[in-house]
């Protein structure tokens, strides 16, 4: 008696992992499953296209947000110490790994 219950049950989960594909057929015509369907309607649909900025719109949006910036942090500096864009550069990419006091030890000729 125990063997077939064992047998019973192993031939239940075996029916119960055996999934059947049903096939859905759609308005265009082509077949496929409920799942392939469900995936496809729950896809982000891509929304309407929005017209490309014009560069002096984009300007125009740049000084109002530098303008925006300053009025609201009238005192912001850099704590890096630089000479030129590259050396602000290196010191950035260096401040990633490390305090920016000790970026400013390390880099030459900033004091």
């Amino acid at each position: 008696m125990g063997k077939t219950k064992k047998t019973r049950s192993k031939a239940a989960a075996k029916r119960s992992r055996v999934t059947k594909k049903r096939v859905v057929a759609s308005k265009s015509g082509s077949k496929r499953t409920k799942k392939q369907a469900a995936a496809k309607a729950t896809r982000k649909k891509s929304g309407p296209k929005t017209k490309k900025e014009s560069p002096e719109a984009r300007k125009a949006r740049a000084k109002r947000i530098v303008a925006e910036l300053r009025r609201l942090y009238p005192d912001a500096t850099c704590a890096l110490k630089h000479e030129s864009a590259l050396q602000l550069l290196v010191a950035t990419i260096l401040s990633a790994q490390c305090t920016d006091d000790r970026v400013n030890m390390v880099t030459p000729g900033n004091t």
